[in-house]
């Protein structure tokens, strides 16, 4: 049994300032404050805040049950619009609001508690569902590295090991900025063996520690990345999938990019393997 209105599963968020977090959750996100009791010091002991079904309980965080940020997915009518009312009252932008592959219009906020809030419009109709034509457009390939994910990680978030690797074989990289962090910006040239420029700016999608690296190229040619380690003995398996905007684009790159991929890991297993 449990109230009516009230989910199986409900948000228990522990914070500092509860009471301004509160006024956060209803002017910014649109929430509903259904109640609020207080403790004798003042401080919130139980407040509630309704959010089209579901209700988010906070308290006054404390030495027994210290301040724990989160995640939270929310579905907005507007994404631009709740994106900037929530970075005018203090959220930092993590992630511009843009559209993206799965059918949403989303960007991303960090709430002066330090919660991540991903601001979602739904754009397509119906439920996610697995694209079957997208295999037809993907490069993926796949290898086992000598070192372990952690090492394997600090060759992706270290910017001078990146750029020592990074690109098919002959090219070089001239970073202009690397902001590791979801949302974060990564612009840099790439120079070919025959001194040609190619300006690149990706941008942070995901970044799960020695775990998951996920950018989107915003310039052309347009494509998502992600990259996967897996522990595997003493070692790890790097799973490299290049998915691209459309199936033509794919097949006017593909006998580039096939080989190009594979060059781009030898080069990784380089730096491994020098130890620096």
């Amino acid at each position: 049994m449990r109230p009516d209105g009230f989910p199986q599963l409900v948000p228990y968020c522990f914070v500092e300032r509860a009471h301004e977090f509160v006024r956060f959750l209803v002017e910014a996100l649109g929430g509903a404050e259904l109640q609020r009791s207080l403790r004798p010091d003042g401080a919130i002991a139980n407040a509630m805040v309704a959010f089209d079904g579901v209700t988010i309980m906070v308290s006054e965080a404390s030495a027994e049950f210290p301040a724990m940020p989160g995640s939270y997915y929310l579905y907005v009518a507007d994404a631009d619009a709740v994106t900037a009312k929530a970075i005018a009252a203090g959220a930092a932008l993590v992630m511009a609001v843009g559209d993206m592959p799965y059918g949403e219009r989303q960007g991303g906020v960090r709430d002066p508690f330090g919660n991540l809030w991903w601001i979602s419009q739904r754009l397509a109709s119906g439920p996610y569902a697995h694209d079957p034509t997208a295999e037809s457009r993907v490069a993926a390939t796949s290898r086992v590295l000598s070192a372990p994910p952690s090492t394997v990680w600090d060759a992706f978030r270290d910017p001078g090991k990146l750029a020592r690797w990074w690109g098919p074989e002959g090219f070089t990289n001239e970073f202009e900025s690397f902001d590791f962090r979801v949302g974060g910006d990564w612009k840099f040239v790439m120079r070919g063996p025959q001194g040609a420029a190619y300006p690149n700016h990706q941008r942070f999608v995901a970044l799960d520690e020695a775990r998951r690296f996920v950018t989107c190229h915003v310039n052309a040619p347009h494509y998502v990345l992600t990259v996967m380690l897996v522990p595997e003995g003493d070692g790890t398996r790097l799973d490299w999938r290049q998915e691209f905007e459309s199936d033509d684009l794919f097949r006017r790159l593909a006998e580039f990019v096939r080989p190009a991929n594979e060059q781009n890991l030898d080069r990784l297993e380089a730096v491994l393997s020098s130890g620096r």
